[in-house]
């Protein structure tokens, strides 16, 4: 039993190091990418026909209101007409509705797209 742990201990870290393994595990750190990016990407275009800008922040995910393509400060969201505002919050509401936060993971923010039922790994910022 012994000579197994003492063979297992070399083999498996060896495994790890092959150019197969980096290989494999590079191309499914890509796929994962590559479909984290999409749903942001399929989320933010959303947020757009809302005239909102889907954001990451160190914090996780906001919603902005836009106007011309830019993000509104602060003091131009004050200057709009109580109905403005009011379509503005509504639309940040549905959408943050939609998603639902469940988990940090490795690096990774996982909510839960409740019009699809689907997880959607979005990444944080580096702060």
């Amino acid at each position: 039993m012994d000579e197994l742990l003492d063979e297992i201990r070399t083999i498996l870290p060896a495994a790890f190091e092959t150019d197969d393994y980096r290989v494999r595990r590079q191309a499914v750190e890509s796929t994962f990418q590559q479909r984290q990016d999409g749903e942001f990407s399929r989320l933010q275009e959303e947020a757009v026909t809302k005239g909102l800008n889907l954001l990451r922040t160190p914090e996780g995910l906001i919603f902005a209101p836009m106007r011309d393509g830019e993000v509104l400060k602060t003091e131009d969201f004050q200057k709009m007409t109580p109905a403005e505002q009011e379509t503005i919050k509504t639309a940040i509401e549905e959408m943050q509705e939609k998603l639902k936060f469940l988990r940090h993971e490795d690096g990774t923010d996982v909510y839960v797209d409740r019009s699809t039922g689907k997880e959607v790994y979005i990444g944080r910022p580096q702060t």
